[in-house]
Parts: C-alpha cells; sequence; structure tokens
C-alpha cells in the first residue's frame, strides 16, 4: 500500500479500483478480478470489494516491472469466452451500449498518432528489433496505428489469441523477459497493448468497436472529456489515466463520488491511511509545532480551542457530514427544480481564523 502506482498517494489508487469495481458490478453481473496474492489480500481481504470470482494468477510470472502490459494480454490469452477487459482507472455511470458490447473486436477508442507515439516508434525500431513485416510497416508511419486499451477485448477470440501469441513472440525473439539482455529495461507496453492490436486488426481486415467513437490524438486525453467527476452521469465512463492520477483535484474528486456513492468502502481505505485522514481516523490531534515565522502565535491559540471544543466528537459524526458534503456535485448536476427542492445546510465544524491586520485568512473543517 505504499506504492501509489503513478497515482498523487497510494489511498486514491485503491480508491479508483474501489469505485471501478463497484460502478461495473452495478451494470454487469459477472466482473473478474486477475491479481496476484498482494493483490487478494488489499482488494479482497481488507477491502472486500465484490467481484463475481477473483483469481490469482500473477505470483509466478517472469515479468520485470517495466512490462507491465504483460499481465493484460497474458490474461486475454487465458480467456475461452467473449470478454471485455476494463482498467482499474476507468469508472461507469451506466452499461455499455448492446451494440459494443457484441463487437467482434472492442477497445476504447481510436488514437491518432503525434510526434509523443512516433518518437516512442522510432526509438523501437533504431534497436532493430525482430518483428512480423505488417508491425514494422505500421511503426515506420508519421502517424502511428493505435487504440486506447483502457477497454480491450470481443467476441472474435480467435482474432485474439494471435494476438496474444503474436505479442508472446516478440517478446521471445528480443529477449525482453532475459534479465541479462540490453532490452530488459526498454518500455514496449505501447507497442505490446495497443499499436500491435491495431496493426494486426489492420492486417486482418477487422473491425474494431469504439467504446468512445471519436478519434484522439495521443496526447489529447483532457480533463473535461475524462477526468471530469462533476459529469459522472452524464458520460459512459470517465478515465484516470497518465498525468491525471498526480492531479490532486481530480483525485479528491474521484474521492468524494466514492464516498458519496459507496461510503462503506471509502471507509474502509481511508482507515489505512490515518495519517492522510486525521478528521476520521482515532489519530489525536495535538497543536502543530509552530514558530513565528511559520505564522502567528494566535493561530496556535486558536487551534488549541478548536481541539478543545471538538475533543468528543465521534467519527460517525465526522464521517455523516462528510458524506453530506460529497454530495454537491449531484446538486450542481441537477436541474433548477431539483435544485429548488433542496434544502442547503452549513456544516457546524467550520471554523474561520483572521489573522489580524494581514487579513490572511485560515479555514479549519474538523
Amino acid at each position: 500500500m505504499e506504492n501509489g502506482f503513478g497515482w498523487f498517494h497510494p489511498q486514491y489508487h485503491l480508491m479508483s479500483w474501489a469505485l471501478s469495481c463497484l460502478s461495473l458490478r452495478e451494470h454487469y453481473n459477472n466482473v473478474v478480478f486477475y491479481t496476484d496474492s498482494n493483490g487478494y489480500n488489499i482488494f479482497i481481504d481488507l477491502l472486500k470489494l465484490p467481484y463475481t470470482d477473483v483469481v490469482v494468477q500473477y505470483d509466478d510470472l517472469p515479468c520485470p516491472d517495466v512490462h507491465w502490459a504483460y499481465p493484460k494480454f497474458f490474461t486475454y490469452s487465458l480467456q475461452k469466452e467473449p470478454f471485455i477487459h476494463v482498467d482499474g482507472d476507468i469508472h461507469f455511470s451506466c452499461r455499455l451500449d448492446a451494440s459494443i458490447e457484441s463487437g467482434a473486436l472492442i477497445a476504447q477508442n481510436m488514437e491518432m498518432g503525434t510526434q509523443y507515439y512516433k518518437g516512442m516508434m522510432n526509438d523501437l525500431l533504431r534497436r532493430d528489433y525482430r518483428m512480423p513485416e505488417f508491425l514494422r510497416k505500421a511503426l515506420e508511419r508519421d502517424a502511428i496505428l493505435s487504440y486506447n486499451a483502457g477497454f480491450l477485448g470481443g467476441n472474435d477470440l480467435d482474432f485474439i489469441q494471435e494476438y496474444c501469441r503474436i505479442a508472446f513472440q516478440f517478446i521471445d525473439d528480443n529477449g525482453l523477459l532475459d534479465y541479462h539482455s540490453h532490452n530488459i529495461s526498454v518500455n514496449n507496453n505501447l507497442l505490446f497493448e495497443q499499436t500491435l492490436f491495431a496493426a494486426l486488426a489492420e492486417e486482418r481486415g477487422k473491425k474494431v468497436t469504439s467504446v468512445f467513437d471519436m478519434v484522439v490524438p495521443d496526447n489529447g486525453y483532457d480533463y473535461f472529456r475524462f477526468c471530469d467527476f462533476y459529469r459522472f452521469e452524464e458520460v459512459k465512463f470517465l478515465h484516470l489515466l497518465g498525468r491525471h492520477k498526480r492531479n490532486l483535484r481530480i483525485c479528491e474528486l474521484l474521492g468524494k463520488t466514492l464516498l458519496d456513492r459507496y461510503p462503506e468502502y471509502y471507509k474502509r481505505i481511508v482507515e489505512l491511511f490515518p495519517q492522510n485522514n486525521k478528521r476520521l481516523g482515532n489519530v489525536k490531534q495535538t497543536p502543530p509545532d509552530m514558530t513565528i515565522q511559520k505564522c502567528i502565535a494566535l493561530y496556535q491559540d486558536y487551534l488549541c480551542d478548536r481541539i478543545a471544543d471538538w475533543k468528543d466528537l465521534s467519527t460517525i459524526t465526522l464521517y455523516d457530514w462528510e458524506k453530506r458534503l460529497s454530495a454537491y456535485p449531484r446538486f450542481i448536476n441537477a436541474d433548477r427544480e431539483r435544485q429548488s427542492a433542496c434544502i442547503i445546510g452549513k456544516n457546524p465544524y467550520a471554523s474561520v481564523f483572521e489573522i489580524p491586520i494581514t487579513g490572511l485568512i485560515w479555514l479549519n473543517i474538523c
């Protein structure tokens, strides 16, 4: 739980998996989780996420950490029935359309390669990897073929098995699992996961059904279309990919959405990180060791008074108010009639301190 896997803080990594699982289970009766023993301990034993089945598959994978896409297409290769893989940073508001679920091949969306992808592929070409000719030609193009694999799967299992076999062959031919190879540390995930899939589909004349029916530049995954929790109920899905995982504002809205919809799971997660959630945990609060350079002595007195006033507040009361506050995205997105029917209240445990003369303000919420 110390590894954030690219997130602003590890707790948001867990919150993302929780919201992804729970939102999927709202709309699907069969959601299978592939993991290792450590993942089972965290997501099943501690968080009790309601997957319909759990497969502990990754404990003995001969896979360096840099090849994080390897377990994904390894899992694809195990499937005997039509499936859709969903990344743990994708969150649903509704079931996918039947026209998507019935697709022979399914991916999140087609991508338009820019110099960002082209630079990565040029580096791979310079390494003189052994690869199929159709793939080499795809990498030599100015605009790289690609599909975002946040969603990936379909009903054409023969194609998916061929895709996986070619990926495994590429790895074997180029020693990418050999810790003595000079290629061991090269990031090939985009090639494995997205470019090979797109190039093979084109080579075989296969249609790919996109969940998001727009072509997105490889550097065009913006906040509004993919990460705006204020629009959670208006869009098919949100996908917090790449740099958005390190955006504190997005992470906080992720947490608020989980709290609003699934408060018991939110509580389980924040209790695993008491130092980051002192208001909601059983962590005794003490006045900070402040100097005049950091603030004014009056502020420390103020903090002491607030701690004394609020020392008997129960965590149940605090969770209740935190959950009420988490409902504000619903209010913002409601129509005027529904907004007019709402009663707006003030958090009784909010307190404002104004430093004399300077006019600086601190807002403390217990």
